[in-house]
């Protein structure tokens, strides 16, 4: 949580309210994901706010948003390390094979899903990152930084190198 909280307090000293919405807007949905109600409605409450362009005054709630955020996190980690494995380990797969096609196909998505600032870039890029980080971790990994920290500018350039190295799929 720790940087979604550093990204949104500089988009909001910057005035960047669409950024800082869509941190808030992303916690709101983990958050009711989880059945984080209380975080959730505040994220909500923020979210009014925010669409107000409120003064840096009506924010004094934002330390316990990020408080309940923090301890969200810490329950989740908590439950999932008391869980037992539900079924025994699969066997390792064989190192995928790549398709050219798909990935360019998807990274193309991904760049304009991510030029939009639309929140469905998250699921893409976990779809692709399922198929073909294996293949390609640093790229992955530095992706999986940018879109992270919604830092959607950057993973667009990323994006758009990637698209540069990737042959294109002759029909």
């Amino acid at each position: 949580m720790g940087s979604f909280e550093s990204v949104f307090r500089t988009a909001i000293e910057d005035k960047q309210y669409g950024d800082a919405h869509r941190i808030l807007h992303t916690i709101k949905g983990l958050a009711g994901t989880v059945g984080a109600n209380r975080l959730a409605d505040m994220a909500i409450k923020e979210e009014r706010l925010l669409e107000q362009q409120a003064s840096n005054d009506d924010w004094r709630e934002l330390d316990e948003l990020w408080l309940l955020a923090g301890q969200a996190v810490e329950a989740a980690k908590q439950y999932l390390a008391q869980m037992e494995p539900v079924s025994p380990a699969a066997p390792p797969s064989p190192s995928p094979s790549l398709d050219v096609a798909a990935l360019r196909t998807g990274i193309e998505e991904l760049r304009q899903l991510l030029v939009a600032a639309d929140m469905e870039a998250d699921e893409l890029f976990a779809r692709l990152q399922d198929a073909f980080a294996t293949l390609m971790p640093d790229e992955f990994a530095l992706l999986e930084e940018s879109i992270g920290t919604l830092n959607y500018a950057k993973a667009t350039e990323l994006c758009t190198q990637l698209l540069q190295h990737i042959a294109p799929v002759e029909l």
